[in-house]
Order: structure tokens, then sequence, then C-alpha cells
């Protein structure tokens, strides 16, 4: 367990934060699981990424231009478009370096 330097919270109120810490941490990642969103291919859509992300539509396009892949069904007439999860992330890892 992370412990606090001494001085700074009283026992309590460290268990306490670090409680509270926790709680939150399992909310989140129980939300995240039970995403309507969340699937198991790792796809994401174009419209989900933008608002996780809080991007626009523009900067994902720049995005894409600079090499981050878009997935779109192969049925005509269709409009959606997706992201692996995982491609973004090593995009994201990789702009981030330069």
């Amino acid at each position: 367990m992370y412990s606090i330097p001494q001085g700074i919270l009283s026992k309590e109120a460290e268990l306490a934060l670090l409680e509270r810490i926790e709680h939150l941490i399992n909310d989140y990642l129980s939300h995240a699981m039970l995403s309507p969103h969340s699937d198991s291919f790792g796809l994401i859509q174009q419209k989900e990424l933008i608002k996780e992300l809080g991007i626009s539509l523009v900067t994902l396009h720049e995005w894409e231009r600079l090499g981050l892949t878009r997935y779109c069904p192969p049925i005509e007439g269709t409009r959606k478009v997706f992201y692996k999860k995982s491609d973004v992330m090593k995009f994201l890892s990789i702009t981030n370096k330069e």
C-alpha cells in the first residue's frame, strides 16, 4: 500500500482517502467494462472516440493523414467509421515521443 509521508495526514484520514480512491477506481473500471460501446473486437466508433478524447473531427482526420487507420464496414451506403483502440493507443504513444 502506498503511504503518504508522516505528518501531512492522520492515519485515519490517509486510510479514508485511500479507500475513496480505491472506490473511485473500481467504479470507473466497472463502468468501462459494462459500457454499451465496449466490444470484443477492440473497436470504437468515430463519434465515441471524438467524445472520449475530447477532440474534433478535423483533428481525427489529421491523425488519419498522419497514419491512424480507419475501418469501415464493407456494406455499401454505411457511414459508420471505426478505429481499433490499440491503433489509437499506439498512434498517441508514437506522436508523444516525437
